[in-house]
């Protein structure tokens, strides 16, 4: 009998150590005192984990899991989304495969026995080579980069492209004193139709309405709106528009054919793409426009040729009507 008891005191006590090993541990965070520069920390931390994981962004949860703490340290809910997003980009892009994963075995091929080629010549023309090679990088480039492996790579240079484009205003009496956008940009307030009075932000009204008309007298600021909307792009602030798109920015006064077509006003389009670091970008445009991906910004459309405007107005009409998905911004003089 007290050996029956023993070995059933023994299983009970292995029955309940396993119990206790193999239990899910539940998901909670320490409960310390919260500061600004913790949370920050941790939010980022979180974010480059599910980035490396490849785990979809989790950008409301992070809300939810850190909007109280926040509170406490006067961080709100849109900087902790910018802190874990921002993040988050950041890492996934350094995880993206360099531009030669899109390559085809026979082109690799090619370039590496041009690299192993230069290499033999020897140190003395390293400088040289490394010249050559940057030229050869740029070249193959600019061949490939509308393919499906190399729109990722395509996109940072574009952004990047938008940044230098335009994060500094270049006056023409102040020439080598450029002024930086995000000192000398006021956010507009932007009127309704005749029939409202009031006045919203002007990235609150982009964000509610998929189509806009900017009218206002020159300058008063409708360029900069559309080339800051770029910018904030290029730098990943763009968070407030949920179906992310890409913002593309055309000067409509390029257009002064009387006979325009609608492929034109695409071709377009892809030159606006390919000025600002994106060539080959016909794919790429061609299946945004299709799936609503991209932001036209068409500035300026007081300053088309009177001669051809009615036929401009008709494409880009045809253009947004075919493209419903797409949103639109377009300036014109009051």
């Amino acid at each position: 009998m007290r050996r029956r008891k023993a070995r059933l005191s023994s299983l009970f006590a292995l029955a309940l150590v396993a119990a206790i090993a193999f239990s899910p541990l539940p998901s909670v965070r320490p409960q310390t005192t919260p500061t600004r520069s913790g949370l920050v920390t941790e939010i980022e931390a979180t974010a480059a984990r599910h980035a490396k994981t490849n785990t979809s962004m989790q950008t409301q949860h992070m809300i939810e899991l850190y909007a109280e703490d926040g509170e406490q340290v006067g961080l709100s809910k849109r900087e902790i989304a910018n802190f874990y997003e921002e993040k988050y980009i950041e890492v996934q892009e350094t995880l993206q495969p360099g531009p030669w994963a899109g390559l085809l075995p026979n082109q690799a091929s090619v370039v590496l026995a041009i690299m192993s080629l230069l290499g033999i010549i020897g140190a003395a023309f390293k400088d040289r080579i490394t010249q050559l090679i940057e030229a050869i990088l740029d070249w193959l480039y600019s061949q490939l980069a509308g393919t499906k492996f190399l729109q990722t790579t395509a996109l940072n240079r574009y952004r990047r492209s938008l940044v230098d484009k335009h994060a500094q205003l270049r006056i023409p009496f102040r020439p080598n004193r450029p002024l930086e956008m995000a000192e000398v940009f006021v956010p507009l307030k932007v009127a309704g139709s005749a029939s409202v009075t009031s006045e919203i932000d002007a990235y609150r009204a982009i964000t509610e309405h998929r189509r806009l008309m900017v009218t206002g007298q020159p300058g008063s600021g409708k360029t900069m709106l559309l080339k800051h909307v770029a910018l904030t792009y290029g730098r990943n602030q763009l968070n407030m528009l949920s179906d992310r798109p890409v913002p593309v920015l055309l000067e409509l006064h390029r257009l002064s054919d009387p006979d325009l077509s609608r492929e034109a006003l695409i071709q377009e389009l892809v030159a606006a793409f390919r000025r600002d670091g994106f060539p080959k970008a016909e794919r790429f445009v061609a299946q945004s426009l299709k799936q609503g991906k991209l932001l036209l910004l068409l500035d300026g459309l007081d300053e088309v040729n009177s001669g051809v405007r009615s036929q401009v107005v008709k494409q880009i009409q045809d253009l947004l009507d075919e493209c419903d998905k797409c949103r639109a911004i377009i300036t014109c003089h009051l």
